[in-house]
């Protein structure tokens, strides 16, 4: 199988749906934001349109940022001139909230008139005080994105055996299906369980015990403000909430694994949750492009960028990103976790399940 077979592509309903809203709002010369829960799949709609489209749609002078840190957006945002009359695309990753943006973009647009066009990309955290007080930027071209359907679900997972090659059973699927409730993240994981071991019983106690599972779903509940977080044990949840899917009719999360993960929170102590908890902010970012990339060689220059962003060339020494390696690798031992952090000498790093 060879390298380009392994690239992910766009393939479900749902993200060639966002892709034309994008498109349209593109031609007409008006902005729009894209938000959608952490873990709902953003990303690969935002690289289809740098990448597909780019040449199509955006004729003019474009610009266009993968926004990992606070200080490389706001860096990225303030080098824009006031006389630029092309189209930003920002995909916001920070995992702080950047709603200032929104003002900001409204100030570029009014200085370099109508012909400024931002397209905006993100998950529930990085706009949540936009959301809250309906900024008008955000709010007035705004596309959800919501979990998938379960026709997209089986569609991706065709994509999966495609770049892959392993094939679940119909059972598996269906399984699949029900359990990740549309959350793009989970599909993947429960899937990659499936690829590392045929006959893994797709049970929920099981799953709970799986540091993939349990990830996927502390970063969907980081989307969620302390405020609703508490309101959890009433069975509350606000109405953003609802606005992005993250609840579905029934008043419950969109995923049974979500749901019993929350009547499960009382047992932090966990071997998984005690991992997890453990970790500082920079391994966290290191963890999740691991597990992001399972059974893939991560480069030192990829990991580096991840955890340094902007400052790489500042930040970076061999010794730095060796202790953040040694730190993480610890402790994945210290808390039996069933996976192995690997290095391939002269080639990187690799995340493996023991």
């Amino acid at each position: 199988m060879t390298d380009n077979v392994k690239v992910p592509v766009v393939c479900m309903l749902r993200d060639f749906q966002a892709l034309s809203f994008i498109e349209k709002r593109i031609k007409m010369n008006e902005s729009c934001a894209l938000v959608g829960m952490h873990g709902y799949g953003k990303d690969i709609i935002y690289e289809e349109l740098v990448k597909t489209n780019s040449t199509k749609i955006l004729s003019c002078e474009w610009k266009t940022i993968n926004a990992t840190d606070s200080d490389k957006l706001k860096a990225f945002i303030h080098s824009i001139k006031t006389d630029f009359r092309g189209k930003l695309i920002i995909n916001l990753s920070t995992r702080s909230d950047e709603s200032w943006l929104f003002d900001k973009l409204d100030d570029l647009r009014l200085q370099n008139n109508a012909t400024f066009v931002s397209v905006v990309f993100s998950n529930k955290k990085e706009v949540q005080k936009a959301l809250e007080r309906k900024n008008k930027s955000l709010y007035r071209s705004l596309y959800i994105l919501p979990n998938a359907t379960d026709k997209d679900i089986r569609i991706l997972i065709k994509d999966f055996i495609r770049r892959f090659d392993y094939s679940p059973s119909e059972e598996q699927i269906d399984n699949i299906v029900e359990l990740s409730g549309g959350h793009i993240g989970l599909v993947k994981s429960l899937y990659l369980l499936l690829v590392d071991n045929a006959s893994y019983n797709l049970s929920i106690d099981n799953l709970l015990k799986e540091p993939s599972i349990i990830y996927r779903i502390d970063s969907f509940f980081d989307d969620f403000t302390n405020a609703e977080k508490k309101l959890l044990s009433d069975n509350k949840y606000s109405e953003i909430l609802k606005l992005l899917h993250a609840i579905n009719e029934n008043n419950k999360t969109i995923s049974p694994l979500i749901d019993e993960y929350i009547r499960n929170t009382s047992n932090t102590n966990s071997k998984e949750k005690k991992l997890f908890s453990s970790f500082t902010k920079k391994e966290a970012k290191v963890f999740a492009i691991f597990e992001n990339n399972l059974n893939t060689i991560m480069t030192r220059h990829e990991i580096a960028d991840v955890i340094w962003g902007l400052k790489v060339d500042e930040k970076y020494t061999d010794w730095a990103l060796d202790q953040i390696i040694y730190r993480l690798r610890n402790k994945l031992k210290e808390n039996a976790s069933s996976y192995k952090l690997l290095t391939k000498k002269g080639r990187g790093f690799v995340l493996q399940r023991a």
